[in-house]
C-alpha cells in the first residue's frame, strides 16, 4: 500500500476505518480521540515516504515532555506509540 505521495494522516484515515469495523465502539472512540488529539497533529502533513526513526523518537519525547500542560501516563504513552507502529504496519 506504500505510495510515495501518501500523506501519514491518509493512511491513519484508512486504519481507523478498519478499526471501526473490527473493534468495539468504545475501543474505537478511545483510538479516534487519541488519533485527533495526539497523532494527527503531529504526523499531519507528513508524507509516509519521510517518516524514519528518529522523527519517530522525537514524537515520543514530545509525548514523554513534562513541560506539558497536560502530563500524559506511562499507559497513555504506551497506546498511542503502539497505535503509530500498528498504522505505520499496513503501510
Amino acid at each position: 500500500m506504500k505510495n510515495e505521495t501518501m500523506y501519514f494522516n491518509d493512511l491513519l484515515s484508512i486504519w481507523l476505518e478498519k478499526q471501526k469495523q473490527a473493534r468495539a465502539l468504545s475501543t474505537y472512540v478511545k483510538y479516534r480521540h487519541l488519533a485527533d488529539r495526539y497523532i494527527s497533529p503531529y504526523f499531519r502533513s507528513i508524507q509516509l515516504s519521510k517518516i524514519d526513526l528518529p522523527m519517530l523518537q522525537t514524537f515520543r519525547n514530545s509525548l514523554l515532555s513534562p513541560d506539558s500542560l497536560h502530563p500524559l501516563g506511562n499507559g497513555t504513552i504506551r497506546c498511542i506509540l503502539l497505535l503509530v507502529n500498528s498504522i505505520l504496519r499496513i503501510s
